[in-house]
């Protein structure tokens, strides 16, 4: 009865229950009731281990390919100056390429 008297912008209505005032009352409830509908947060198991093993499986191979550029750089040295250079050259891109797989896997 008493919401009735107050005029019509000073009411809020917030899932079908009327607050009265300048909805100050209402702010508190409202942040309650988003909290409490906020979608899950937490991951299940079975998705924490398949995330686990894809990480695993990534940082592998990442460690076999940096093995095998190193096994390539002790190669260097018997190979002639032009060919050393272009050499050189690819293996700086593909350990740029690396560094910045390894950049991509310790932020995911």
């Amino acid at each position: 009865y008493c919401l009735r008297l107050l005029p019509r912008e000073h009411r809020l209505v917030v899932d079908n229950f009327v607050l009265g005032g300048y909805g100050i009352t209402a702010i508190p409830y409202m942040l309650i009731r988003a909290f409490m509908r906020r979608p899950p947060s937490a991951i299940r198991d079975a998705d924490y281990r398949n995330h686990q093993e894809v990480l695993a499986r990534a940082a592998s191979s990442l460690q076999v390919r940096l093995e095998k550029l190193k096994r390539e750089e002790a190669k260097l040295d018997t190979l002639r100056e032009f060919r050393k250079k272009r050499k050189e050259a690819s293996l700086k891109r593909d350990f740029n390429k690396s560094k910045a797989d390894v950049h991509m896997l310790e932020d995911a």
